[in-house]
């Protein structure tokens, strides 16, 4: 792992990557504890949601209060308490912590449960919703609780080039996406996906 400056962003802790790979990297308080994730690409994204960077663009996860990842003495016995994704044009989406949190909420449609993955919660995905402002996180639970999530990016006959991503077929779509808008499966819509896990012992422990 090689440290790297954090480019655009301020304040939000000490990054590295992996052999220089820009699509994943984890972030670090001043205390050396994981503070969250980025994800980078290198291809215009499709939504706003992406933060302009010197080499790209950047998706960013906080599991703390971001107030505090530049500052000395955060007491933490785990990876967070939370989790944030950041809008460089809106502020921070709060995430909800479990599945009942979701579904009470307005923003987050459930969708099938996939074994080894959880079940899914889209952001304002339904049948009629427009495939270019899809947004680009989806939510993991197990057992009711959050225990993951994952970036996608729709491209039409393009893909993100990297070994941390994975490339799922239209034919797969409707396995995670319960209400399916059609633009996911026309022909030509090449997906790039990234999970992140939050608890261990194993896929297979992972049954919604």
């Amino acid at each position: 792992y090689q440290r790297r400056v954090h480019g655009a962003s301020k304040g939000v802790g000490n990054f590295y990557t992996y052999n220089d790979d820009l699509s994943y990297m984890p972030f670090y308080d001043a205390d050396g504890h994981i503070a969250g994730t980025r994800i980078g690409i290198q291809t215009k994204p499709h939504t706003d949601d992406w933060e302009v960077q010197p080499w790209g663009w950047s998706l960013t996860y906080f599991f703390t209060d971001p107030s505090t990842v530049c500052q000395r003495g955060n007491q933490r016995s785990s990876v967070g308490d939370r989790l944030w994704i950041y809008k460089p044009n809106s502020g921070y989406i709060k995430v909800p912590l479990t599945q009942q949190l979701a579904d009470q909420t307005q923003d987050w449609i459930k969708g099938r449960c996939f074994i080894t993955m959880g079940v899914h919660y889209w952001q304002n995905v339904t049948e009629s919703s427009s495939c270019d402002t899809l947004q680009p996180t989806f939510l993991l639970y197990n057992g009711g609780v959050l225990n993951g999530f994952g970036t996608v990016i729709p491209y039409f006959n393009a893909t993100i080039p990297g070994p941390r991503w994975e490339h799922p077929s239209t034919t797969v779509i409707p396995l995670f996406i319960s209400r399916l808008p059609p633009c996911l499966v026309a022909s030509g819509r090449i997906f790039s996906t990234m999970h992140q896990f939050f608890q261990d012992g194993g896929l297979s422990n992972y049954h919604c």
